[in-house]
């Protein structure tokens, strides 16, 4: 049994609705409703049925937004599958609200003959600026900030960048401890020559 979404006695699953977890003001994102049918036998006369020549059923999926933009994909025949489910995944395209603050989008599936429907599933999607990781911090013209009141970030008082991945002694502590696993590797062969 699932939790997800279903109608048609659970031979339609609402399987997912796929968001991303930020947008910027004013941005365009994209939102990914799966669907699955996982009814194994449509009667043709069925109200939902695509007909005899294609065995599943006729849906609508609709996606709406918390600023009222609603956006239906199909009507379409969800198709069924002679092993597991008949999956298809519905992509639509929306715009961020300009106000920052929680966002969410909301996903059902409708059924097109008997206008039966699954639950509504939810995601919540972020909605703020960018903090640039370029601009200064507060009260530091530098951009750095001090750890525990010590050396500020971003700055090495030596200019050798100190396992920093990248400066002059780094490069040699990498090199000496590359020599250093070398040579134990060498001399356990050694040891394993004698030994044999």
């Amino acid at each position: 049994m699932t939790t997800q979404p279903t109608t048609k006695g659970g031979n339609i699953i609402l399987r997912r609705i796929d968001t991303p977890n930020r947008v910027e003001p004013g941005e365009g994102y994209e939102v990914d409703v799966k669907v699955s049918n996982g009814a194994l036998v449509i009667q043709p006369w069925d109200a939902d049925s695509c007909g005899q020549a294609e065995p599943g059923y006729k849906v609508r999926v609709v996606a709406e937004d918390s600023t009222g933009d609603r956006q239906e994909a199909g009507p379409t025949c969800l198709m069924t599958s002679e092993l597991g489910t008949g999956d298809e995944t519905f992509t639509f395209e929306f715009q961020a609200p300009t106000e920052e603050g929680e966002h969410e989008v909301e996903a059902w599936v409708e059924m097109v003959g008997s206008g039966k429907e699954t639950d509504p599933d939810t995601s919540t999607i972020l909605v703020n600026e960018e903090v640039s990781r370029d601009a200064p911090s507060p009260g530091n013209d530098d951009g750095n900030t001090p750890i525990f009141g010590g050396v500020p970030t971003g700055s090495d008082p030596s200019g050798s960048n100190p396992l920093g991945f990248g400066g002059t002694v780094d490069k040699a502590v990498l090199l000496l401890g590359l020599l250093v696993v070398a040579w134990l590797a060498n001399s356990a062969s050694d040891t394993v020559e004698a030994v044999a």
